[in-house]
């Protein structure tokens, strides 16, 4: 019967239908999954109060310079001359030069030194951000010989690199002349740390005595002042508060929108844990965050 055979044909289309949809959906089923947990890198993070304490004991961390580009040579040949890079920082810390100690062209140079040594022995050189495979051909094309110790934002060793020695006499050699590069890398940045006790006693003595008379008083950075609608470098300042910089851009509407904040104070001010991935930098023997 005519109706009966269009019930049918309607059936059997349905069936095709849905059978259509059934494959369409097994091509859409993913063949695996991938499951990704990301999570802050421990090693950028700031020391805690008590281990940077800790850690001003044991080294002279200097933290004023931020280079953007070299750090990894400049804070390396820093440690390669210290007598002379401790000599001009303590200058600097007592005012009797104006600018900090210069080793971009001594970085300059060293990394020319690492290029041509790798091209020799055909290997690859990363102009970019030094890591740990890069670190590692440094210290085994550097002469003299000597380690390398990394240590994170925690001050935790993270990475010791022996240079290879061809006979036992050298290794002993270099095992015994305990001469060591240490860096410390913090937020894709390095910086050099200066052993205290490995320092001339009288040179260690005018350092501390120079952070001690730099640092501003603790009692001062609590005590708030009033926010100045107009600079002026003789009124008093707000120590608790180092400096602030607010991202903006015009929108479609030419008005302004901030995109990014950033700002520094120092830790005596605000008691507790810092926000996570913070750089420290030192005012004496204050700490910035």
């Amino acid at each position: 019967m005519p109706g009966e055979s269009d019930d049918r044909k309607a059936k059997q289309e349905r069936q095709v239908a849905r059978e259509m949809r059934e494959r369409q959906m097994m091509d859409m089923l993913a063949s695996s999954i991938i499951i990704q947990v990301r999570e802050s890198n421990a090693q950028n993070g700031a020391a805690s109060h008590m281990r940077r304490t800790i850690a001003n004991k044991t080294w002279l961390v200097p933290g004023e310079y931020n280079t953007q580009t070299n750090c990894f040579y400049v804070a390396w040949c820093m440690l390669q001359n210290p007598l002379k890079f401790l000599t001009e920082y303590a200058e600097w810390l007592e005012g009797k030069r104006t600018a900090y100690p210069n080793f971009n062209d001594a970085a300059k140079s060293k990394k020319k030194e690492v290029r041509r040594a790798l091209k020799l022995s055909e290997e690859r050189m990363v102009n970019a951000f030094t890591d740990d495979e890069q670190a590692r051909r440094v210290v085994e094309h550097s002469r003299p010989k000597k380690a390398l110790r990394v240590y994170d934002g925690q001050f935790q060793m993270v990475e010791e690199l022996q240079p290879h020695c061809k006979t036992e006499k050298a290794a002993k050699r270099l095992k015994e002349s305990h001469e060591l590069i240490e860096l410390q890398r913090s937020q894709n940045h390095y910086r050099p740390l200066f052993r205290w006790n490995e320092m001339p006693p009288d040179l260690a003595q005018r350092l501390q005595a120079a952070l001690a008379n730099r640092s501003p008083d603790a009692n001062e950075l609590t005590t708030a002042q009033p926010i100045i609608k107009r600079f002026n470098g003789q009124e008093e300042r707000d120590r608790r508060t180092v400096a602030w910089d607010i991202e903006a851009s015009p929108d479609e509407d030419n008005n302004f929108k901030s995109y990014a904040v950033g700002v520094a104070w120092y830790r005596a001010a605000f008691p507790g844990d810092p926000p996570p991935n913070c750089e420290v930098y030192h005012d004496g023997n204050q700490e910035i965050l």
